[in-house]
């Protein structure tokens, strides 16, 4: 929407958007507020978000990869973190076997895996320039 964020001349697509069709990764999750919290449920659960300053919907499909530092399951009791459908996924060092599965070599560290992933992510959507 033209003129609804000071600068802006055209059209801006965010995140979702922009990862339409593909996977987002989301970092410390555990630190959104309720009220966005509330939003991004919304968007998960019909497909759908609404730009700011505009009236109309947009259908996106998106897969989410999200990452905390934080204990979920305490923020729930707290009343600090929504919660409608609890997924539990072991951490890697109580995964037991099945951890060498998800394993594999890396000449680095977490943050190359990291950067090396981005990477790929924006020469896949094209926007390596």
């Amino acid at each position: 929407m033209r003129g609804a964020i000071s600068g802006a001349f055209s059209d801006w697509r965010g995140k979702f958007e922009l990862a339409d069709g593909g996977t987002l990764f989301l970092d410390e999750v555990g630190e959104l507020p309720l009220a966005v919290q509330a939003k991004l449920l919304r968007m998960l659960q019909n497909g759908q978000l609404q730009r700011i300053g505009s009236d109309s919907e947009h259908k996106v499909d998106v897969r989410l990869i999200v990452a905390t530092n934080r204990d979920l399951a305490e923020e729930v009791r707290g009343g600090r973190w929504l919660s409608v459908y609890p997924l539990v996924v072991l951490p890697l060092r109580e995964r037991g076997r099945d951890a060498l599965l998800l394993a594999y070599r890396w000449p680095g560290n977490v943050a190359g895996v990291g950067a090396s992933d981005r990477a790929q992510c924006v020469e896949s959507a094209g926007g390596a320039s």
